[in-house]
This record gives C-alpha cells, structure tokens and sequence, in this order.
C-alpha cells in the first residue's frame, strides 16, 4: 500500500509560525480534508506538499512512482491562449505527444518537401497512435461540454473567474 508521510514540518511567515514540527501519514484510498481559518497556513502547506514552496524544517517522503496534483485557487493561465492551449499545456504524456503532432504538422504543412521535416511529422503521427491520442480532444470536449464551458479556440481573457476555475 502506497504511502504518502510529512515528519516534523515547520514553515513560518515572518514572525508568525504557520505550522509547527506536525507530522501525518497518507495512505492510498484516503481521503482527507484540510480546515482552518484565513491565514492559518492551509495554502503553505498545501504549498510545501507540492513542492510549490519549501518548508522551513521537515521531511515529506513520497513513493517514486508519485505524482503530485494541485489546483492553485487562482489558477495561473495565459489570457492570450485559447481554451484547448489551456488544456495541452498539462504535464500529462498524450497532451506532450499532441503538442508535438501539432508543431510537426504546421512545419510540414510549410515544407511538405523537406525529407527531415516529414519524416518527424510521420514519427508523430506514429506517436500519436501508439497513445490513441486521436480520441483525447473528443475527450476532452465532451468533458468541457458537461461541465458547460465554451468552446475550444475560445479566449481565457474572456472567461470568467468561475471557468477560468474549472479550465484550471
């Protein structure tokens, strides 16, 4: 069973100390639940858990196979970008192999006849098989649909607080 331990962590605010020397343990299938009032450190810890920030002092000690989400309460998007940009700049790897299909299709749409240009562009069209990566932006648009955001090519700076929350 996986397990997810924070030891003796401490982390101050200038003079104020936000937690001191505490000490947890996660395990998988656990659902927890974080409670306190404004400025009484939530968002540091969160923090520091994510590797966002560094406590002061203190060990958290995760598997290597563990990954690590987490949704800032303002989420940190490019108003400039477009929803589906948005959406493929996550970490995950089919998201990586899109953005690659989609720089080797545009430069081989500009230089159809470049040898060294097609054949990334047929090694992306490869990758983006082997992850079935095809189906990720039907996915991905359903999911937006249900949860009644706009469409894809639509703008951040246009969105509201709320969407851009949901979008993050």
């Amino acid at each position: 069973m996986k397990q997810f331990r924070v030891d003796n962590l401490t982390s101050t605010y200038g003079e104020k100390v936000l937690f001191d020397h505490i000490s947890f343990l996660i395990t998988e299938g656990d659902h927890i639940g974080l409670i306190g009032v404004n400025g009484s450190g939530k968002t540091s810890l969160l923090n520091a858990i994510a590797g966002v920030t560094k406590a002061d002092s203190g060990d958290i000690l995760t598997q290597n196979d563990y990954r690590i989400g987490y949704l800032k309460q303002l989420p940190d998007l490019d108003p400039d970008a477009v929803v589906m940009d948005a959406i493929l700049s996550g970490d995950q790897p089919v998201f990586k192999v899109i953005r690659d299909y989609t720089f080797a299709l545009q430069r081989f749409s500009e230089q159809p006849n470049d040898d060294s240009i097609a054949n990334q562009f047929e090694k992306a069209q490869a990758a983006m098989e082997q992850e079935d990566a095809w189906t990720t932006e039907a996915k991905i648009k359903t999911i937006l649909t249900q949860l009644h955001m706009p469409d894809l090519q639509h703008r951040i700076s246009e969105l509201s607080g709320g969407q851009k929350s949901v979008l993050a």
